[in-house]
């Protein structure tokens, strides 16, 4: 989980945040409640303007974490 975070972040640094959120989406994909991933989707979104995505996301996210 780790290296697909960093990976994605080195994707997006290099100018290529369409890869990056591919990469991502990808990850969510096969892992829905991990907590990293669903905060990089809602930063990347935020930072490319897909204000709608990164809202989505970060409800996703927040219904993860108001339990703990």
């Amino acid at each position: 989980m780790r290296y697909t975070c960093v990976y994605t972040v080195a994707l997006n640094s290099t100018g290529k945040p369409d890869a990056a959120l591919l990469v991502l989406q990808g990850a969510h994909n096969r892992f829905p409640g991990n907590t990293d991933i669903l905060g990089a989707l809602v930063a990347f979104h935020r930072e490319a303007g897909n204000a709608d995505a990164a809202a989505t996301y970060a409800k996703k996210l927040q219904a993860l974490t108001s339990g703990r």
